[in-house]
């Protein structure tokens, strides 16, 4: 028994936790990796257009620039437009990751170094959005290898190069990428500067208007993110999406209670210079928002990065020497990590399978009804049946005589709607006609009855012409 003792505290349970965060890492990419596709990566799926020709007005309809959904139809050439191992185009996000930490195990210890991975493995960002089929793993990745550049940098390293380049590859695949990797570049311009190495600092600085000068041109000039200003987007201005930040990094919100408990202040250099480039992004997006909202929970994916670099540099010796030597350290992250996983691998809409129970070959061409029409249900119809077997109509144009083949008994469908299905069949029993709910194949989403998990609307045989 005092063997046992004597090892539990000879345990490094700081590095015990950033094991057991890279196996949860894995374990979602082995559980979650087919799991349904949602809204937003069904968007991605349409407009990539793998297998059909590329339809630019619907790509630039985005607001943000059409790379990622480029990457995404070449793997699609490959592997099919619909194959959930489209995810693949995600892992330069994994690699970017990985070459940060080898970048930054020149400047963190072992135990710092231990933390920063348990505190990038094992947070709702990672786990959540590495499979997502958008861009926002992508833009974790770049942003902690910026991040990682930039302290290679002020360590007499000269990373401008690298640095612009990391900055041109975020601002490709997204604005709040765009304020992150200039904000790093920036802030290398200054520290270039200050230690007298002008050349340096101009080429940088030339390098960083030449990149917004592409950004602007991009987005002004070939996107439509003019025609999403003013207010036009659903994103709204609330404290939602900080709040949101703070919740899907319970680790790093706890570590920053105990830095504040132990005495711990942002620590120089470094650290600040880590912070400063989240700030920037936060600055700028505010300033959008008082004439267009642009913070969202996920745009602030690219704040994760400094914000946890900063907390790690700034974590007093003594809290970090409690963290390894204590198992709660493990047991917090392990828990952290099984939440976020949970979540990463469930199947959050059903919309391949809606999509498939609502076109019957007997309903081709039949109206089908939903509740908002929308592109993206066009697009799912393309994605998955191959073309739009059904014109889609508003529940407002239904009619008890519309005539409709004796054999096709699905009359509406939806995976995007707010709301309960209930209010679907009230709406057609309303209007005289008996109806059923077909729900999710997967029983936590049929439990929960819910329009957005996807549904399909049948007529019972009393009520079939």
């Amino acid at each position: 028994m005092q063997a046992v003792s004597a090892r539990l505290a000879r345990t490094d349970w700081l590095t015990l936790g950033a094991a057991l965060g890279a196996a949860l890492a894995l374990g979602v990419l082995l559980l979650g990796w087919n799991r349904a596709f949602w809204y937003d990566e069904v968007f991605t799926l349409g407009a990539a257009a793998a297998g059909r020709p590329l339809d630019w007005d619907v790509l630039l309809r985005d607001v943000h620039p059409p790379t990622y959904v480029l990457l995404v139809r070449g793997l699609g050439a490959a592997l099919g437009g619909d194959s959930p191992l489209l995810r693949l185009v995600n892992l330069p996000g994994l690699l970017a990751l990985l070459a940060a930490l080898a970048i930054l195990s020149r400047h963190l210890d072992r135990p710092r170094l231990a933390l920063l991975a348990a505190l990038i493995a094992v947070n709702g960002y990672t786990l959540g959005l590495m499979l997502d089929l958008r861009s926002y793993f992508l833009l974790l990745g770049l942003a902690t290898l910026g991040h990682a550049l930039l302290l290679d940098d002020a360590a007499g390293r000269p990373r401008t190069a690298a640095l612009a380049l990391n900055a041109a590859a975020l601002s490709a695949l997204h604005f709040f990428g765009a304020a992150i990797g200039l904000a790093l570049l920036l802030l290398s311009t200054l520290q270039h500067w200050r230690a007298g190495r002008r050349a340096r600092a101009a080429a940088s600085a030339a390098l960083g208007a030449a990149i917004t000068a592409g950004v602007l041109l991009w987005a002004f000039g070939i996107a439509r993110t003019a025609d999403s200003m003013g207010g036009r987007l659903w994103i709204t201005n609330d404290p939602g999406p900080f709040l949101d930040f703070a919740a899907q990094q319970i680790p790093l919100a706890l570590l920053a209670l105990g830095i504040a408990a132990a005495g711990g202040r942002l620590a120089p250099g470094a650290a600040r210079a880590a912070l400063v480039a989240p700030a920037l992004v936060l600055a700028a997006g505010l300033l959008i928002a008082l004439h267009t909202p642009v913070i969202s929970t996920r745009n602030l994916v690219v704040g994760v990065p400094g914000v946890t670099l900063a907390a790690v540099l700034s974590t007093p010796q003594a809290l970090l020497d409690r963290l390894r030597a204590t198992p709660l350290t493990a047991l917090v992250l392990l828990l952290a990590g099984l939440r976020y996983g949970d979540i990463a691998t469930q199947d959050a809409q059903m919309i391949r399978w809606a999509v498939t129970e609502a076109t019957p070959p007997e309903c081709d061409g039949v109206p089908l009804y939903v509740k908002r029409p929308d592109i993206v249900d066009e697009m799912a119809q393309q994605v998955f049946r191959g073309s739009v077997r059904r014109p889609l109509e508003d529940f407002s144009a239904f009619e008890r005589t519309a005539p409709r083949p004796p054999d096709c008994t699905v009359l509406a469908m939806g995976w995007h709607e707010l709301g309960r299905v209930a209010l679907v069949t009230d709406y057609f029993a309303d209007h005289d006609v008996a109806t059923e709910a077909v729900l999710p194949p997967d029983p936590r989403l049929a439990r929960r009855g819910l329009m957005t998990h996807g549904f399909v609307i049948r007529a019972t045989p009393e009520t079939s012409p």
